[in-house]
């Protein structure tokens, strides 16, 4: 069966070890949102993308949210803004799997889902170096 959003490609640009990157795909996965993530330091016409779109630099996570004349981008957003967009296009998101079996938190009132670990990682490395 195909979810919801199948029919609006939402392609995610980012890089390995930007912690922004890691947060957003995240984010959007426990939203539920189908996304195609695409590496620009591997795809070297993926970085020719991303300079396109924000004039000139490699800033990521860069989001595409539709094709052609109908696409949105966005730099640096917020997993609710590409939410966001994403229903502009008149589509919802998708449920998240443990929301399949209706034992899973909704989305909908689940706005801000908790830190990644990589986040919580950062804060403890910040605690133990406090005196």
């Amino acid at each position: 069966m195909a979810s919801p959003n199948d029919d609006v490609a939402v392609t995610v640009y980012w890089r390995p070890g930007c912690p922004y990157c890691a947060t957003l795909r995240w984010r959007l996965r426990r939203l539920g949102l189908a996304t195609t993530e695409v590496d620009i330091w591997s795809e070297p016409t993926a970085a020719g993308e991303v300079r396109r779109i924000t004039g000139g630099s490699e800033t990521v996570p860069t989001v595409v949210v539709g094709e052609g004349a109908h696409m949105t981008a966005m730099v640096n957003p917020s997993a609710q803004e590409v939410r966001a967009a994403v229903r502009r296009f008149g589509l919802a998101t998708t449920a998240r799997p443990a929301d399949a079996t209706g034992t899973g938190p909704d989305p909908e009132s689940d706005p801000q889902p908790k830190a990644p670990p990589l986040a919580w990682l950062r804060r403890m490395r910040r605690v133990r170096r406090e005196p």
